[in-house]
């Protein structure tokens, strides 16, 4: 697919993939809030214990921010840890979704927030090597309204879903968008040929 992306055309084809991370990992951070009371209704738990449902993924994410995260990209390929984290936080999305219980829908929170965690720390390198230098802000700029037009939705279109079609369809729902990001991802994003440095080309000149 990448050879039929000619010239700056190709930057914004990856900044398009990239952004699809962006806007779910938004999406997600607060629409899950909003499902706690129905989850700890449900699920028959005290309130403090749902809400490790937040917190649990609050400190994978943060944990998996770590310089060491970073690190792990450089060596087996940005595009190869991208997708990596694409399918992880698929997998977390779908487990949470099917949940049989409280302790399991915070163990795949967990999942999903490495998965998550992955995506952001990646998306920005991505994005800034297919930029040149003179639209690094610009590319930024946007990587930050589509995060909190995102972190917004999360309230609108979690609210909606939870009260048409209960809790774990705020989880069901990153599925469809997760997949197609990935085939996408699979056929535009740039592979280096060296496990040792970033899965990304050189930034354009133009």
């Amino acid at each position: 697919m990448r050879t039929t992306i000619q010239g700056g055309a190709y930057k914004w084809w990856v900044f398009g993939v990239v952004q699809f991370s962006v806007l779910l990992v938004g999406i997600d951070s607060t629409a899950v809030n909003l499902a706690l009371p129905t989850i700890s209704s449900e699920m028959r738990v005290s309130v403090s214990q749902a809400q490790w449902v937040i917190a649990g993924y609050l400190i994978a994410t943060a944990l998996s921010s770590l310089p060491a995260g970073g690190r792990v990209a450089d060596l087996l390929g940005r595009k190869t840890v991208f997708l990596g984290g694409f399918v992880l936080f698929t997998l977390g999305s779908a487990s949470c979704g099917l949940a049989p219980n409280i302790e399991v829908l915070i163990a795949m929170r967990v999942l999903q927030a490495i998965g998550g965690a992955v995506l952001l720390v990646n998306s920005n390198v991505i994005t800034l090597a297919v930029f040149p230098l003179a639209q690094h802000g610009l590319a930024m700029g946007i990587i930050g309204t589509v995060f909190c037009t995102g972190y917004a939705l999360g309230f609108i279109l979690g609210g909606w879903l939870i009260s048409a079609f209960g809790w774990r369809s705020i989880f069901f729902i990153n599925i469809p968008v997760s997949i197609i990001a990935i085939i996408l991802g699979f056929g535009i994003l740039p592979l280096s040929t060296n496990a040792r440095r970033a899965s990304i080309v050189p930034p354009l000149t133009e």
